[in-house]
């Protein structure tokens, strides 16, 4: 299994159509591998665990509401 999710890989790409068209599992799956480097970098910009818990938070949830206009 390809662990980064930024290749294009032919796994990432079904994933990534599946979460366009509302998929949940997608969701999980790009969530799961995005979420702690995401969360990782924020830490080292700001420092502040808690808002950066939040913040990611609602960008996933702010990408899951676009994901229909997202083409990669």
């Amino acid at each position: 299994m390809n662990h980064y999710i930024t290749t294009n890989s032919p796994e990432n790409q079904s994933h990534f159509l599946l979460y366009q068209k509302g998929e949940e599992v997608a969701f999980t799956y790009i969530y799961e591998h995005l979420y702690k480097s995401v969360l990782y970098y924020a830490n080292r910009i700001t420092g502040d665990e808690f808002a950066n818990h939040t913040m990611v938070q609602e960008a996933f949830l702010r990408a899951w509401h676009l994901r229909e206009r997202m083409t990669s």
